[in-house]
């Protein structure tokens, strides 16, 4: 197995030449990582991805490109097989009670149009938004307006949930049907 540490610029692309069938990150945060093999892509990409994260893509890789979206140092491990690393954690370890909220369910419609979808709310702690229509797919966007292009899509009988690291801004919706009356918006 082989340590590779690399530091990022905020928003910065890394093209990493390094041959492996494993890959586990060490330390990072919210990173995209992409594989390739003989420069083309091979079809595996891990979004927005943290420390703890391994992948075995179905074949072998000889060059990761990696994306941050904050400067931070990354560290990867890169195997030709299955190998791992048992760190023990140094420091306090503090528990904490679970954090309770209210919730309420809403049901919500999405059209081929753009609108918002929730509502900004510094309190949220909790939100989960789930497509039970059986055709159609939504995407949405956080403080912005949703497009295909840029949207989360939301596939038929799909769900996004947020329950850490929660995003308090407005969420924008829109459809490939017409009228999708099939959503359900639960926040708390």
């Amino acid at each position: 197995m082989r340590t590779i540490s690399y530091t990022f610029a905020a928003g910065e692309t890394k093209a990493i030449n390094v041959y492996g069938k494993y890959l586990r990150v060490i330390v990072g945060l919210a990173l995209d990582i992409s594989y390739y093999k003989n420069n083309a892509y091979n079809g595996e990409k891990a979004q927005a991805i943290d420390a703890g994260y391994y992948a075995e893509p179905l074949e072998a890789f000889d060059r990761i490109d990696i994306t941050s979206p904050t400067a931070q140092t990354v560290k990867i491990a890169v195997s030709m097989g299955l190998g791992g690393y048992d760190l023990s954690p140094t420091g306090n370890v503090s528990l904490t009670s679970p954090i309770n909220a209210t919730g309420s369910n809403a049901q919500a419609t999405v059209t081929t149009t753009a609108a918002q979808l929730v509502a900004a709310n510094t309190a949220r702690k909790y939100l989960l938004i789930q497509n039970k229509d059986v055709t159609g797919n939504i995407w949405i966007n956080f403080g912005g307006t949703a497009t295909q292009a840029n949207g989360i899509k939301i596939a038929p009988g799909g769900s996004y949930e947020l329950n850490s690291a929660i995003l308090t801004g407005a969420i924008s919706a829109i459809s490939d049907i017409a009228s999708n009356a099939n959503i359900v918006v639960v926040t708390g």
